[in-house]
């Protein structure tokens, strides 16, 4: 004879409305290729894109996104990364200064492969197709300082790998 036990159950769709906290559906990208840039204004980060088809207008999108990277040059610079919904920034003003980015990477002057992440709660209120996606930049020294960016790969040396990934949790709002 067998048993079944449990504290609760919760629905395909995620809990009932006015219910939070549940996890109706996760979109990931995993993302093992290299990308480079001395970009001194905010450029995509190809293939650091996530698309997601919410199931309810007032599910919540769980934005995590995940990146190796590395820059050249022994100068201390900076880089920032901003997330976008499309073609709209979120997770920051960015109509107060537009070097503003979700996470800033302080370039130091030591050449080692880091790791660092964000997490973002969005309330987009649809149930269309989003497309979540990171652009990067280098602060006013990137392309005359001779700073390269790397995103899972040390510019020079290729041989120097990472990983990145994004994924959305459609939360039940």
């Amino acid at each position: 004879m067998s048993e079944l036990r449990t504290n609760r159950i919760v629905p395909r769709d995620g809990l009932p409305s006015g219910s939070s906290g549940g996890i109706i559906q996760i979109k990931s990208t995993h993302i093992t290729a290299g990308f480079t840039t001395q970009s001194e204004t905010y450029t995509d980060i190809t293939g650091h894109s996530v698309t997601i088809t919410p199931t309810r207008a007032d599910s919540k999108i769980l934005i995590d996104y995940r990146v190796s990277w590395m820059h050249t040059n022994g100068n201390t610079a900076s880089a920032s990364l901003r997330l976008l919904r499309g073609n709209t920034v979120i997770g920051n003003d960015a109509t107060t200064d537009d070097r503003m980015g979700i996470l800033l990477l302080s370039l130091g002057s030591t050449q080692n492969m880091s790791n660092s992440s964000i997490n973002y709660l969005d309330s987009p209120a649809t149930t269309s197709a989003i497309t979540y996606k990171m652009q990067i930049h280098l602060d006013g020294s990137g392309g005359s300082g001779g700073h390269i960016f790397g995103i899972n790969h040390y510019p020079p040396n290729d041989n120097y790998r990472g990983t990145s990934s994004i994924t959305a949790y459609e939360i039940s709002g």
